[in-house]
């Protein structure tokens, strides 16, 4: 199915799935309607928020230093 294509394709890559959604609608609109589903995406987005900021804490922390660790 597509949610398993994309899970071996982020395996293949080696990337990090940090989590997923699921949700089906029949009409537009219906899914942004749905209070747990957008909960569970707002707690992804969080996360990825803090890792991105992790990444950005690291990438200063090293051209700090001249990039040696780069």
């Amino acid at each position: 199915n597509a949610l398993r294509s994309f899970q071996d394709a982020y395996r293949y890559a080696g990337a990090e799935i940090i989590g997923m959604v699921y949700g089906s609608a029949d009409e537009p609109g219906e899914i942004s309607s749905n209070a747990e589903l957008m909960a569970q995406a707002k707690e992804i987005g969080k996360k990825i928020s803090d890792v991105l900021i992790g990444w950005a804490d690291r990438l200063r922390s090293i051209l700090s230093k001249g990039g040696e660790d780069f």
